[in-house]
């Protein structure tokens, strides 16, 4: 629930917290909950070191304790999962998601395999993510796995409209995070269907909604940092204009006529989603 919210500093203090108490009183079985937790909280922050680390020490605690025989436990591969993610291996990290969903549905387990393949496709895995969260859908009736599902769909075909509402069906939730990926995954959706008036807002919620999520830094929440809605010379009008610049100052810096000016501002407006000039600087920090 802290990953979905947006609070991965709180999830890693949380499993360190884990970590000691089942270190003191022996139970291994909770020391690979908080070690893979806490490696999925440092991954998700982009601490790559600390989640190695985590990793590393799991399996250090494995060869010394064995656990059951049988495939390793949906927290595990998350762990590694968000590792591998957090290292750039983005489809090996995806891959390994799927498999663990797999074993998850065959033990009936359908939640979990269900989260796994929602980290896929938060990963970039969208496409292949939906087969199994169909029948994740279909076998456990949650709303969680439906709106999952729903993301999954959204972001494999491009459906702008329905990101945006399965967002803020996250963010109404409290799922701060996951509304905030939806938002941006978006973005660059508008942008290659030409509907460049709508990347600027979408990126301003998009933005606000990550600045409650403390630093997290994964793949869903840097989406959107290629995709700028203005041109060239719109940004250059628009810069100049945030700096307090006339139109009349700025046509004559540029040698182009002030309605040429007037006209592209018009247009940042309109893609940026303001309705002036006083709101330019904000506009221009969150598009940059």
């Amino acid at each position: 629930m802290q990953f979905a919210a947006g609070k991965p500093r709180t999830a890693a203090r949380w499993a360190r917290e884990v970590i000691s108490v089942a270190r003191s009183a022996g139970h291994h079985s909770f020391l690979s909950i908080g070690m893979s937790n806490l490696a999925t909280a440092l991954a998700t922050l982009g601490d790559v070191p600390g989640s190695t680390k985590a990793i590393g020490a799991l399996a250090a605690e494995k060869a010394d304790y064995p656990g059951p025989d049988g495939p390793p436990p949906s927290w595990e591969i998350r762990g590694q999962a968000w590792t591998l993610a957090a290292q750039g291996r983005l489809s090996a990290a995806a891959g390994l998601l799927e498999q663990g969903a797999d074993q998850a549905q065959q033990r009936g387990n359908f939640s979990a395999a269900a989260t796994l393949l929602h980290d896929s496709a938060r990963m970039g895995g969208a496409k292949s993510a939906v087969p199994g969260l169909r029948a994740a859908a279909d076998s456990c009736p949650s709303p969680q796995i439906a709106r999952q599902h729903r993301q999954a769909v959204a972001t494999a075909a491009g459906d702008v409209d329905e990101l945006v509402a399965v967002a803020e069906e996250w963010a109404s939730g409290g799922s701060r995070l996951f509304a905030a990926e939806a938002v941006l995954t978006a973005a660059p959706a508008a942008s290659s269907q030409g509907l460049a008036r709508r990347v600027g807002s979408l990126r301003a919620r998009g933005v606000e909604l990550a600045a409650a999520c403390q630093s997290a830094q994964t793949p869903g929440l840097t989406v959107a940092g290629d995709v700028d809605p203005l041109s060239p010379r719109e940004r250059e009008i628009a810069a100049m204009a945030s700096q307090g610049l006339r139109s009349r100052e700025i046509a004559e810096s540029l040698v182009v006529s002030i309605r040429t000016v007037d006209n592209h501002l018009q247009a940042v407006y309109g893609k940026l989603g303001i309705t002036g000039r006083r709101e330019l600087a904000d506009a221009l920090r969150v598009s940059t």
